[in-house]
């Protein structure tokens, strides 16, 4: 059983993880404060995902100044955020892997699509070109995501379809159309 909460800034966009309160195991843990973008601190941070065990945020923002987003992971007792992207084009939409040791994230770069990177930071790896709102399975091993536009008119004849792509690269599976842009993680995966 793990709460976050969440407080998002009407004016400025801004996210803020103001309280974790988190059972793991036997073990009860609370943290309090700001865990992503300090209240007051230049820029925007949007786009939160939390580790499953409740110890690790990533995030995209805009907090570097360049004009774009970036992903940063942070850990949820405090510390310094870790900048995993340092690309010209904005990257969000992150996802941690169940195990903690991966993020995978939207990327608007040359190509764009879905990438992944070792939480600890380095070369971030393109595992699904134009694909949208990646999400790791319960085991990890692989990632779910979109493509097409989702804003477009049905009427229009844009198809989104939903695919599964092994977490390390490889082909991708299509699974369904017509799904919903979001969605969440099922208890079966």
């Amino acid at each position: 059983d793990t709460r976050f909460v969440a407080i998002v800034d009407g004016t400025t966009g801004d996210t803020t993880l103001e309280e974790v309160d988190a059972t793991l195991g036997r073990s009860h843990i609370v943290a309090r404060g700001s865990i992503a973008g300090a209240r007051g601190a230049k820029g925007r941070t949007i786009s939160l995902d939390v580790s499953a065990d409740g110890r690790l945020v990533a995030y995209a923002s805009n907090r570097n100044g360049e004009g774009n987003l970036d992903v940063y992971v942070q850990q949820t007792t405090g510390g310094a955020a870790i900048r995993l992207t340092e690309d010209p084009a904005d990257d969000h939409q992150p996802d941690v892997s169940p195990d903690g040791s991966l993020v995978a994230f939207r990327s608007g770069r040359t190509p764009s699509g879905v990438y992944v990177a070792s939480a600890l930071g380095g070369a971030a790896r393109l595992i699904a070109p134009e694909g949208w709102g990646p999400r790791f399975s319960p085991d990890g091993r692989s990632i779910a995501f979109w493509t097409r536009s989702w804003l477009a008119p049905r009427s229009v004849n844009a198809r989104r379809r939903t695919f599964v792509v092994p977490a390390a690269g490889g082909t991708p599976t299509p699974v369904a159309s017509e799904l919903a842009r979001g969605g969440g993680r099922s208890g079966d995966g």
